[in-house]
C-alpha cells in the first residue's frame, strides 16, 4: 500500500530539517513535559511554526491546498501520537470529573426514554445501539481529529434517526435528550478527559466545523449528567431521590412502571392495526435504518490509544478490540519504517479494530463530516375499501 502523502514527503532528504525538529520536540516533550496549564499552548505554537516553515520550504512550493492541508493534519497526528500518554487525562481535575461522571452514569442507569420525554417513534433500538458503539470508540484513538470523528458519527446516527421519524428539521430540543440517553447507555470512560483533550489540542480552525459543534453538544450532555435533578426529568421527586440513593423499593417501582408502560404501548400498537371504521385502517409508523451499512467508508485510522487507568464504569470491550488489532498491524508498521529514509512510518501502525466511518487524512483529504445515506421513506399501507366489499356482497 502507498504511504500517506505526509510520510512520503517527510522521508525526502530535503525534509531532513523538518523531520529532525519533529522528533526532537516529541522526545523532549515526553521526557520533560511542560506544566499542564501551558501544554496546549506549547504544542499549538510548535505545530503552527513548523507548518509555516513547510509553506515556505522549496520542497512544498508546488503543493496544492489539499496537499498542504494533509501536511497540517499529518503534523498534528504525528506529534499527538507521540505525546499522547503525557497529555491525555494529565489534569487531576479532569480525572476527578471522569470518576464523578462515571459514578453518576451508573446511578442514573434507571433513566428511560419516558423520563427524558423522548417521542415513542424515536425509540429505535438498532440506531441507539449504533450510536452507543460509535461513542465508545472514542478511547480507541489518540489523535484529536479521530476522536472527534467518533463523536461526529455518533451524533450523525442520532440526527438521521430524528430525520427519519420527524416531519420537519430537528432542533436541539429534539437532539439533546437522545444524546443524553446515548451517553447513559454507552457509559464511555474518560468522557470529560476526551472532550477537554480535543478542545485543547485540535486545530482551533477545525473546531469551528461540524465535528466541533457536536463536541459542544456532547459537553452539554455531560453537564446534564453531572447536574441532573428530579425537576429536569419526568419523574416523581421521591422516586428519583430513592433511585439515586440505590434504594431497592424505588428501583423496583421504577422498573415495574416501565414494564406497565411497555405493555400499554404494545397493546396500543396492536389496537392501531385493527379496523377502526368503514374503509379505514391505521398503519403503524415505519422507522427506517438511519445509516446504510454499505455506505460507511473506512480506511486506515490512527493508532489505538491505550487509555489511562479506567474508572469503575470502564468497559472491557475497548481494550479487547485494540489488543486484537495491534498484532495484525505491527508487521506492516515495522516494514514501512525500515524503508523510510528518516524513519517516518505511516501513523496507522497499531490500529484499533473499530474504525471511524469517514476518510482518514493519511489516505486522502481530511473530511469534516461523516458520509451517511438517508433511506427513502417506505410507502404507507394502502387503505382498504370495505364499502366496495359490502356492495359486492349485497349484489
Amino acid at each position: 500500500a502507498r504511504d500517506p502523502f505526509f510520510v512520503r514527503m517527510m522521508n525526502q532528504p530535503r525534509a531532513a530539517d523538518i523531520a529532525r525538529s519533529l522528533k526532537r520536540f516529541s522526545l523532549g516533550f515526553s521526557q520533560k513535559p511542560p506544566p499542564i496549564s501551558v501544554q496546549a499552548e506549547v504544542v499549538r505554537t510548535f505545530l503552527d511554526t513548523v507548518f509555516e516553515n513547510i509553506e515556505k520550504h522549496p520542497l512544498w512550493s508546488s503543493c496544492s491546498d489539499n496537499e498542504l492541508e494533509e501536511m497540517e493534519e499529518g503534523l498534528e497526528k504525528y506529534v499527538m501520537t507521540k505525546i499522547y500518554s503525557k497529555v491525555m487525562a494529565a489534569d487531576p481535575e479532569e480525572r476527578r470529573r471522569d470518576t464523578f461522571v462515571s459514578e453518576r452514569i451508573q446511578r442514573l442507569s434507571f433513566v428511560t426514554y419516558d423520563h427524558l420525554d423522548i417521542d415513542v417513534h424515536r425509540r429505535h433500538e438498532p440506531s441507539i445501539e449504533r450510536a452507543c458503539r460509535e461513542l465508545r470508540k472514542v478511547n480507541s484513538y489518540k489523535v484529536p481529529r479521530d476522536k472527534l470523528v467518533c463523536i461526529l458519527n455518533c451524533c450523525k446516527v442520532i440526527y438521521n434517526l430524528l430525520h427519519a421519524t420527524g416531519s420537519g428539521p430537528a432542533g436541539a430540543d429534539d437532539f439533546l435528550p437522545l444524546l443524553i440517553y446515548v451517553v447513559l447507555r454507552a457509559a464511555p470512560p474518560f468522557l470529560v478527559s476526551n472532550i477537554e483533550y480535543c478542545k485543547k489540542f485540535r486545530n482551533p480552525s477545525k473546531l469551528m466545523t461540524e465535528p466541533g459543534y457536536y463536541c459542544t453538544q456532547l459537553e452539554s450532555a455531560v453537564h446534564f449528567v453531572e447536574t441532573a435533578e428530579a425537576s429536569m426529568l419526568s419523574i416523581d421527586p421521591d422516586l428519583f431521590e430513592g433511585a439515586m440513593a440505590g434504594k431497592a423499593d424505588a428501583l423496583e417501582e421504577l422498573r415495574g412502571g416501565e414494564r406497565k408502560k411497555r405493555a400499554a404501548r404494545k397493546h396500543k400498537h396492536a389496537r392501531d392495526l385493527l379496523h377502526f371504521g368503514p374503509g379505514e385502517r391505521r398503519a403503524a409508523p415505519t422507522l427506517h435504518s438511519s445509516v446504510s451499512s454499505a455506505a460507511l467508508l473506512s480506511s486506515a485510522p490512527s493508532p489505538s490509544a491505550p487509555s489511562p487507568s479506567s474508572p469503575s464504569s470502564a468497559s472491557s470491550s475497548s481494550a479487547s478490540s485494540s489488543s486484537s488489532a495491534a498484532s495484525s498491524s505491527s508487521a506492516s508498521s515495522s516494514s514501512s519504517s525500515a524503508s523510510s529514509g528518516f524513519g517516518f512510518a505511516s501513523a496507522s501502525g497499531n490500529v484499533a479494530a473499530s474504525q471511524p466511518l469517514v476518510r482518514r487524512p493519511d489516505r486522502e483529504r481530511a473530511s469534516s463530516s461523516a458520509t451517511v445515506v438517508h433511506t427513502s421513506a417506505a410507502k404507507p399501507v394502502p387503505k382498504s375499501d370495505h364499502s366496495n366489499d359490502r356492495a359486492e356482497a349485497a349484489r
